[in-house]
């Protein structure tokens, strides 16, 4: 991670392919060439654009450890980045398949979903706020699809709950504020 925060990615790919060379059946090397540190997210090959090339390395991840589903997570964040949102989808449910607690598997699916008014997408959110109802990002998300459709009284009511968990995101109020615009404008071109 750290040669990644000094803009060093190459060496730090090198380094990946040399722990690759010398345990090649370690899942980890492959999955964390593919993102290089979790919470980064794919950061390195995204970083440089190489999405194909981090999908190969999930794939084989996947292949030496196909019960992990935090493998199936990353490559369909890859996936979502690509705008290959189906895929994502199928991607998410084997990582649901693999891990049906994992709270952030279910905000992510939610995500795509509500992004593109796929049908389904709101019992994502729910079942992500069900398993993790102190995360006050899946509130917001939820609201946030509730003001694309209009319906901004419910959007009001889970931003009401995002920013009583977390009262110090600006981006909470901010996405509040949104709802009274949203309307005024509504209320002046729809009549």
């Amino acid at each position: 991670m750290a040669l990644t925060q000094m803009n060093r990615e190459e060496e730090s790919l090198e380094f990946y392919d040399l722990a690759i060379q010398r345990n090649p059946e370690d899942s980890r090397n492959y999955n964390n060439k593919g993102k290089m540190n979790q919470a980064y997210l794919a950061f390195t090959l995204d970083k440089m654009s190489r999405f194909e090339e981090a999908l190969q390395y999930y794939d084989q991840a996947i292949l030496r450890n196909p019960e992990k589903s935090i493998y199936y997570n990353n490559k369909a964040i890859t996936l979502h980045k690509m705008n290959l949102f189906k895929e994502a989808l199928q991607y998410y449910d084997l990582a649901i398949q693999r891990d049906a607690e994992n709270a952030a598997f279910y905000n992510h699916k939610g995500l795509i979903e509500s992004a593109y008014y796929l049908s389904a997408y709101f019992i994502n959110y729910d079942l992500a706020i069900q398993r993790n109802p102190e995360n006050a990002n899946y509130y917001n998300n939820k609201a946030q699809a509730l003001r694309r459709l209009n319906r901004f009284q419910e959007a009001l009511q889970y931003y009401d709950l995002a920013i009583s968990k977390n009262p110090d995101d600006p981006e909470f109020y901010e996405n509040k504020g949104k709802i009274g615009f949203h309307f005024i404008q509504r209320l002046l071109y729809n009549k």
